[in-house]
């Protein structure tokens, strides 16, 4: 894990679990996407997230994802476990994109790579589902899901899920007849090595939006308002906000939170012309992360090896007399004290303006190293 990979996932995370109200909508407009989530009505706390970033790869083509996460209840830190997931995915996507031009393996390995570090940090003890979607320049949209946490497709009038539930009621066909044992959860992120993802993808087209859902909102799946509130919204801030509301006026059993991704409209509008920059929105604000290039540090061996330095040789073929020779030495002493005084001041100033050259260069090096600029927007709600 490099270190760069680690701060932003770690700069991200952070963010995501900063103070918020406990609902929210927000409209991303460059995209035709928007993101909405509210605590319900029983639970206190929302242990969901959902965010979408965009950047670019490495050939400077345009790529969004959009990802939400629901920290397992009943399970430690479950609100930490969402971030965690979703800040490592975003982490990895972003390193991949600068390494590789296929997008598809970008989200895979950002799945593994968010079970590891949620598996690292809770060892089992904690967890959350996730689902993602991403979007690479003209390329088909690639997608996946770990958990219960779903994704649809809307075209037209239609409402289709293409994900599968983790859950042994949806290995096996019968979302609708689940009871409780069958809804437990056979895998999610931070489980560990046993963790089998996949990344599905759907050919690019006009006129089709993806979603994304929670159980607090896809629990209303089986009635007929889901889809109808869907096919008749005017907007994608409508829609996903239409979603967390009704679920809300159905009891509010859990945290519900919805992403719309529109996939028929171009993702570069309005981007920044800086290079590495990534914007992240979710439904209380927008970041701006301005990524540097990492710099690896020139190893030893790496290093030209200093010129070596001749010492003048002595001759012992000519030695003065001995009255001479203790003249000289009398009269050399001050001589060489003094000069003792001034090498060791030269050493000493040589000395100092070494350390505080060395000092100024690791502050340089701290400061190249450290990935990220940060640009916090304020908070909205729609």
């Amino acid at each position: 894990m490099s270190f760069g990979r680690s701060n932003l996932q770690t700069q991200l995370t952070a963010w995501l679990m900063r103070r918020t109200s406990s609902s929210g909508v927000r409209r991303v407009a460059p995209i035709a996407a928007a993101l909405a989530t509210d605590v319900g009505e029983i639970r206190q706390e929302n242990q969901d997230r959902v965010a979408i970033v965009r950047g670019r790869d490495r050939l400077g083509r345009p790529f969004a994802v959009a990802a939400l996460a629901d920290g397992i209840g009943g399970m430690q830190q479950g609100a930490e476990c969402a971030a965690l997931a979703l800040g490592s995915l975003f982490a990895a996507i972003a390193s991949e994109a600068t390494a590789s031009i296929d997008s598809g393996q970008w989200l895979l390995r950002g799945i593994h790579q968010a079970n590891n570090d949620v598996h690292a940090r809770m060892h089992g003890e904690g967890g959350a589902t996730i689902s993602a979607a991403l979007i690479s320049g003209n390329g088909p949209i690639h997608w996946a899901s770990v958990g219960d946490s779903r994704v649809y497709v809307a075209d037209g009038s239609s409402l289709k899920q293409i994900s599968i539930d983790d859950t042994i009621a949806g290995q096996l066909g019968r979302i609708g007849e689940a009871g409780f044992d069958q809804s437990k959860l056979i895998q999610f992120i931070g489980i560990g090595k046993p963790l089998e993802a996949s990344v599905s993808s759907l050919p690019p087209h006009d006129g089709v939006a993806i979603f994304l859902t929670t159980d607090g909102v896809h629990f209303l799946d089986s009635t007929p308002w889901f889809g109808q509130l869907i096919k008749h919204a005017p907007d994608p801030g409508v829609c996903v906000r239409r979603l967390v509301e009704l679920s809300r006026w159905c009891g509010g059993p859990d945290n519900a939170t919805a992403a719309m991704l529109s996939l028929g409209d171009a993702i570069n509008e309005g981007m920044p012309d800086v290079d590495r920059c990534l914007e992240v929105w979710d439904p209380f604000g927008e970041l701006h992360v301005i990524v540097d290039p990492l710099r690896q540090p020139t190893s030893p061996a790496q290093q030209p090896a200093p010129a070596a330095k001749t010492a003048p040789a002595l001759s012992h073929d000519v030695q003065p007399p001995e009255g001479e020779a203790e003249t000289s030495a009398a009269a050399a002493a001050p001589q060489e004290a003094r000069a003792a005084g001034a090498t060791k001041k030269g050493r000493s100033a040589r000395k100092g303006k070494s350390a505080a050259k060395g000092q100024r260069a690791e502050k340089s090096q701290e400061k190249a190293s450290v990935p990220q600029l940060l640009i916090e927007f304020p908070n909205k709600t729609n």
